[in-house]
């Protein structure tokens, strides 16, 4: 049987794209996405399949993205910049008649709150009167000076305070620490209190320092009146996020840190010291750093 079309060895034909004339058998279908056309082009215009108007039917990665990446500003907030933090180099000093000098708005109770031109740290000298007890934001019967800007408590959740002492606290006859050695964070969260008391027990939060910070670091010869250098720096954290109430803006904070002076009972010898060299406020905590 014949076949159904001429073989066409010197047949000529047009160019579909310009036009102009060729042998028949030199004129190519144009192929788009793996499907031939009625589109014939010479050797000049012919094209071949364009990869583009193939997607979805390879499979590839280009391996650039990173499995549980860390970028500036993730909202791990492992990179955010802190909410407050006081270095008290050169710290700002006010005066006030309730409070005494207050050092970037920071002053104690039941002790004394010093500094000294060229350092870069707060001394906090424990008294007999009781525990160590600093304030900002709330100034006693003074005018309040609240934190400016307010901390915002859904972002930053963590307070850390780098310290150091010169007597760890001792224990008494009932082998308790004088008075909270761990240390109490208290906030507040309203900048329309006044001069009125504004800390209460609910709005608390205990940090987990722990005893064995002092017991693993105290040296072979302790840190009596005799060794004036200061001991190991130690961190004390409080995680705010603890506490439910911890929301909003917070507008005050009080610390009342552990006491140094001997043990219940005993007079204060004035040898007691912590010097307080930076109190941050953290959207992120690494035991670690």
């Amino acid at each position: 049987m014949g076949r159904p079309f001429a073989a066409g060895k010197k047949a000529i034909g047009y160019c579909d794209r310009c036009g102009f004339q060729y042998l028949l058998k030199d004129l190519r279908s144009e192929v788009v996405n793996m499907e031939e056309t009625d589109v014939k082009a010479c050797p000049e215009c012919w094209d071949p399949d364009n990869p583009q108007t193939q997607l979805g039917r390879h499979y590839f990665s280009e391996a650039q993205a990173l499995r549980n990446p860390r970028p500036v500003g993730g909202t791990s907030g492992r990179e955010l910049p802190y909410s407050h933090r006081w270095d008290f180099v050169n710290p700002t000093v006010t005066t006030g008649s309730s409070t005494g000098s207050r050092f970037d708005g920071w002053w104690a109770s039941n002790n004394i709150l010093s500094y000294s031109s060229g350092d870069s740290y707060l001394t906090l000298d424990s008294a007999p009167s009781g525990q160590q007890v600093i304030y900002n934001g709330w100034n006693n019967t003074d005018t309040p000076t609240w934190i400016s800007p307010a901390i915002d408590c859904s972002v930053y959740k963590h307070i850390n305070m780098i310290i150091r002492v010169n007597r760890f606290p001792v224990l008494d006859d009932d082998d308790k620490y004088d008075f909270a050695f761990a240390g109490n964070a208290y906030f507040v969260l309203t900048d329309s209190g006044g001069t009125s008391y504004p800390y209460s027990g609910a709005q608390k939060v205990e940090s987990s320092f722990s005893v064995l910070s002092f017991v693993n670091a105290q040296t072979a010869d302790g840190f009596g009146a005799a060794d004036k250098d200061m001991a190991t720096y130690f961190k004390i954290t409080w995680d705010m996020s603890s506490n439910p109430l911890w929301s909003g803006q917070c507008y005050s904070l009080r610390f009342d840190i552990f006491d140094t002076q001997p043990a219940s009972g005993a007079s204060d010898d004035d040898n007691e010291s912590i010097q307080i060299h930076s109190i941050s406020v953290d959207a992120y905590y690494n035991p670690d750093i």
